[in-house]
């Protein structure tokens, strides 16, 4: 049952960040997705994609998300290892 919860928010994450994928938001619930269900590969490809939209604007809090998406992968890494 847990598993398809899980599949099902992966899904709609996936769907929304192929709408909007500037939207950290959703990177970071598909991420913390992976690491509860300890999918600790794909929590990192979800960071690696995600660090890889950097923000188009110069806008502050854009930044802000996109600098937070890289502390909690080094958090994540820290932890891991």
């Amino acid at each position: 049952m847990e598993k398809e919860i899980n599949s099902k928010r992966r899904e709609f994450y996936k769907a929304e960040l192929a709408k909007s994928p500037f939207n950290y938001d959703y990177w970071f619930d598909l991420a913390r997705l992976e690491e509860q269900a300890l999918n600790n590969d794909k929590a990192r490809e979800v960071y690696a994609q995600a660090v890889l939209k950097v923000p188009p604007t110069k806008v502050k809090g854009d930044w802000k998300r996109y600098i937070y998406l890289w502390l909690n992968w080094a958090t994540f890494e820290e932890l891991q290892n």
